[in-house]
């Protein structure tokens, strides 16, 4: 489902480089700094990894100020490839405060001008009941090339947390981080210092992400990249873990380890089957590289993996019976969502690797499940508010290439305006932060006449008569003559026609039935699928 006439308001913020020159040192940053939140609301743990050793201690400092009140001396957890890493809220540190802005840097040297900094948001506090977030995955490049598609995606990110600040919360990366798990990879593609989007991003965002097949080919954990520079809280065990973060429970898979693919153990389901079961959290995620469903290797010249049987089998009946809204993978470099028994299958595998294409909706005998795709570098918003959920995907440039909302409740207070068909059921709604929900489809550009309007439908004219929007109140579908335009800014626009107001008077969403623009549709928001494909 790919949009391609609708014309996204973008905006652009440019953020300076996290990186502060000072006197000259042999000793330079070889990655990052970048972040892992570590499964508490009070902490932040950040890493980095210098490219030789120094005559003492890096000084990690931090505040919320620039000025950077408090500081820890670290010394290396790897004196051999001078690996760092600290958790600031631990130990001798101060708890953080949660839901707050922090600002860092990590000096190389407890004395030295070189510093290196980033900002970071602690998670909320636990009863929070709205938050954001992101996903992404599949950022490798191929053999002995440099991932700047990666950079790419970045940089919209980017834009994104900046335009945004709830969205400087954390990103869920669905696996193939590099081509090979060699320290060559890990240094030329996701640390490559020439990638300055990709630095800055890791520098102010947290990720959370699990091994794909690319990370899975050493022989043993203990010689993996992956777990050096990912140090999980995996516990025990290095199969799966867990974070909580206001609203929503997540479960990061490792479906390749040193052992290759295979399933899991019956005691290890059973674990995570009793962190979903005990979980408090209205919302719950699974994060996995190899997608149960998506949109196969199309026809030739296509490419991309098959279905992945073992997530049919071992991790979908739990996702149904213990209430899992979204499963994201990567594995396929593409954009693809499925729809399955109640949970969305979504595969983000569009971070920088080779595109590949995609079998096109409604799709085949193996892939009946298919509701949109999109062969685009791209990344995922997840705007969660209380009892409902509203999902972008966008492609690097920031056009909407998909867009879903999940609701808990029937018929949310937050729908301005919505409309029922014969039965009784909710066909098409505007809310209050101007987001357009339709349980079809949206056609631009069409006479509505044309469409052949047989049953109820919600009509919109113009002055003379004429029609410019209907929606069919059957099966959902909503026909514009004019075009429909996403994420305005209202107070420059001057709304004429049927107008749609939120519960504080502000316009959220109009269509236009005067002049040249009669039929154009223009949100505040943006058009979702609602509820079900």
């Amino acid at each position: 489902m790919k949009l391609s006439n609708i014309k996204l308001l973008v905006f652009l913020v440019v953020l300076a480089v996290c990186v502060a020159p000072g006197a000259a040192n042999a000793t330079e940053m070889s990655k990052g700094p970048y972040l892992i939140y570590p499964d508490n609301n009070t902490q932040m743990t950040v890493l980095w990894q210098l490219s030789d050793a120094l005559v003492g201690d890096c000084l990690l400092e931090w505040g919320t100020t620039e000025a950077c009140e408090d500081d820890s001396e670290v010394v290396p957890v790897d004196n051999v490839t001078y690996q760092y890493e600290h958790t600031i809220g631990t130990g001798d540190d101060d708890a953080l405060t949660p839901g707050t802005k922090y600002y860092y840097q990590v000096r190389e040297g407890v004395e030295s001008g070189d510093y290196h900094s980033g900002t970071f948001r602690t998670a909320p506090v636990v009863d929070a009941v709205n938050v954001k977030f992101l996903a992404y995955g599949d950022t490798r490049a191929n053999a002995g090339q440099i991932p700047y598609e990666h950079n790419n995606v970045c940089s919209a990110v980017i834009d994104t947390y900046t335009a945004d600040p709830d969205y400087q919360t954390f990103t869920v990366h669905s696996g193939d981080w590099v081509n090979q798990d060699t320290e060559n990879d890990w240094r030329t593609m996701f640390f490559n210092r020439s990638l300055s989007n990709a630095l800055e991003m890791q520098a102010n965002l947290p990720i959370q992400g699990c091994m794909g097949n690319h990370e899975g080919r050493t022989g043993a954990a203990s010689e993996s990249l992956f777990w050096k520079y990912w140090p999980y809280p995996y516990g025990n065990t290095d199969k799966w873990y867990t974070f909580d973060y206001g609203p929503i429970g997540v479960v990061v898979i490792n479906e390749y380890r040193y052992e290759g693919e295979r399933g899991l153990t019956d005691p290890e389901l059973e674990l995570i089957e009793q962190y979903l079961s005990a979980s408090s959290k209205e919302w719950k995620f699974i994060v996995l590289h190899a997608p149960g469903w998506s949109a196969g290797p199309a026809p030739s010249p296509g490419g991309g993996h098959p279905n992945n049987q073992l997530v049919q089998t071992q991790i979908q009946p739990i996702c149904v019976e213990y209430g899992v809204d979204i499963v994201f993978a990567g594995h396929n470099h593409y954009y693809c969502r499925c729809y399955v028994n109640g949970v969305r299958h979504i595969s983000t595998g569009g971070g920088g690797a080779p595109l590949k294409t995609p079998i096109e909706p409604p799709g085949d005998d193996d892939h009946p499940n298919i509701v949109a795709v999109d062969e685009s570098y791209h990344f995922c918003e997840i705007d969660i508010r209380d009892d409902i959920l509203y999902f972008i995907a966008r492609d690097k440039d920031g056009y909407i290439i998909d867009a879903f909302v999940l609701t808990k409740v029937d018929i949310p207070e937050t729908w301005a305006f919505y409309v029922k068909d014969a039965s009784g059921d909710v066909v098409a709604w505007f809310d209050n932060l101007g987001n357009l929900g339709l349980k079809g489809t949206l056609a631009p550009e069409v006479d509505p006449l044309e469409e052949d309007p047989e049953y109820d439908e919600f009509r919109v004219q113009d002055s003379a008569g004429n029609e410019v929007a209907i929606i069919d109140a059957t099966d959902g579908n909503m026909y514009i003559t004019g075009e429909l335009y996403q994420e305005q800014d209202m107070t420059q626009l001057s709304p004429e026609g049927f107008i749609i107001k939120n519960s504080s008077g502000d316009v959220v969403a109009y269509i236009d039935d005067s002049g040249d623009d009669s039929g154009n549709m223009y949100l505040k928001g943006a058009w979702y699928d609602y509820p079900d494909p």
